[in-house]
């Protein structure tokens, strides 16, 4: 994406549209990337040309990564470099990632107006469809959360200025892109400790592959968390934290669905209590997410039996905990809380009241639970608010209409 194309577009820059174009497109599920979700290689003419080695990128990610506006004639260089890399080996999804990082540090330089939206959406789409095709290094995720949180903001902006919308209702969209906010927020705030404590390892240049989460995860359920594995002799336990952490937060956005499936059924014919809990936790989460997205419309209909799914699934994870075991991860947990989660949820929706009275009683059951049987502290704080919140908002005497509160369950779950 030459910076000089865009300003052909758009003339000076300066010119403003005689009319709004429509937003033709909305990041709440898989169609956002359109027919191409990624840059799987198709069986085409010129197929064994595309699949030739790629040269090592490094140097470009260091360059990409650096400050390219002290350095003009660098980035022209760069970005003349990438555009022959990708016309030589256009399904490097690797590749893309890196022309669409140069792209935005262009588009930031640039007085592109009204243009930039359709532009900054073209790079998240270009950035999406590599982490679609396993190219989720955290330097790649880190971009991109950091790309869709202008996306988003941008697209708020079109929307309080009346754009049309093709496939939502104004109020519907508005709201769906509060709440996707909420987890980019949350997610670019996860992703900076990660960087920090990994950015001078291969996780922060080199994507997890299959082969070695399948390797991994043997590894583990043998005994041997320390043992070196893939093509990066990468530390067998380090490379399921992060695998687990890089699903956690792809699995809050929909649009990611595919990947986050994917990832799952790799490692769901390992039979071992903890790879139930830990691909539980995801998707569950994903559910959740889904929820507060479907929350965040008018469907009141959809809104409760997708609920109901996400109780269910909720359940199944807890079921796979033992009776008196001792809650010291995460994946271990996470159900309890979520529990908690969806009982606040139930108490706002027009469940029947023994239903309600029901799921109160087992979500306090379950987070004694954890106050008794884990030593984490964050486990801890969550589950005494939890218990403050049904205190004040889970009260059987207010009877068949429950006061509403304002205060997002969600919200309850982000740690101090």
């Amino acid at each position: 994406m030459e910076i000089s194309n865009i300003q052909d577009q758009t003339g000076n820059g300066k010119r403003a549209r005689k009319s709004k174009e429509e937003i033709p497109r909305f990041p709440n599920s898989p169609d956002f990337f359109g027919d191409k979700h990624d840059y799987t290689l198709t069986s085409q003419k010129g197929l064994f040309r595309s699949i030739k080695k790629v040269p090592g990128l490094s140097e470009y990610r260091i360059e990409v990564n650096s400050d390219l506006t002290k350095n003009p004639a660098k980035n022209q260089e760069l970005r003349q470099t990438l555009n022959q890399l990708i016309a030589k080996f256009p399904s490097s999804p690797d590749l893309h990632a890196l022309k669409a990082i140069q792209s935005y540090q262009d588009v930031q330089q640039s007085g592109l107006g009204d243009q930039k939206f359709s532009i900054i959406e073209s790079i998240v789409l270009s950035l999406g469809r590599a982490i679609n095709t396993h190219a989720y290094s955290l330097n790649n995720l880190f971009w991109f959360l950091k790309i869709f949180q202008h996306y988003l903001e941008l697209l708020k902006n079109r929307l309080f200025k009346g754009y049309p919308i093709r496939v939502k209702s104004y109020a519907d969209a508005k709201r769906q892109v509060a709440v996707l906010q909420i987890q980019i927020s949350k997610s670019i705030k996860e992703f900076e400790i990660l960087n920090t404590k990994y950015e001078k390892t291969s996780f922060y240049s080199e994507s997890i592959s299959t082969d070695e989460i399948i390797e991994a995860y043997h590894a583990i359920r043998k005994g041997n968390q320390k043992l070196p594995v893939g093509k990066f002799q990468r530390p067998a336990i380090i490379v399921q934290i992060i695998h687990l952490k890089i699903n956690f937060i792809l699995s809050r956005f929909p649009m990611f669905s595919a990947i986050v499936q994917q990832n799952l059924e790799a490692t769901r014919d390992i039979i071992h209590r903890d790879v139930y809990l830990q691909n539980g936790m995801i998707r569950l989460n994903q559910l959740l997410n889904e929820y507060y997205l479907i929350k965040a419309t008018a469907e009141i209909a959809q809104q409760n039996q997708h609920l109901a799914e996400v109780i269910r699934k909720c359940k199944e994870n807890v079921s796979y905990l033992q009776e008196n075991q001792t809650l010291s991860k995460e994946f271990e947990y996470d159900p309890l809380l979520k529990f908690a989660i969806l009982t606040l949820e139930v108490w706002k929706s027009p469940f029947a009241m023994d239903y309600k009275k029901t799921m109160l009683s087992q979500a306090r059951t379950r987070l004694f639970k954890i106050i008794n049987r884990s030593y984490n502290q964050i486990a801890i704080r969550q589950a005494n608010r939890y218990f403050s919140a049904f205190d004040e908002h889970c009260n059987p005497d207010m009877g068949t209409n429950p006061h509403v509160f304002r205060t997002p369950s969600r919200d309850l779950y982000d740690e101090d």
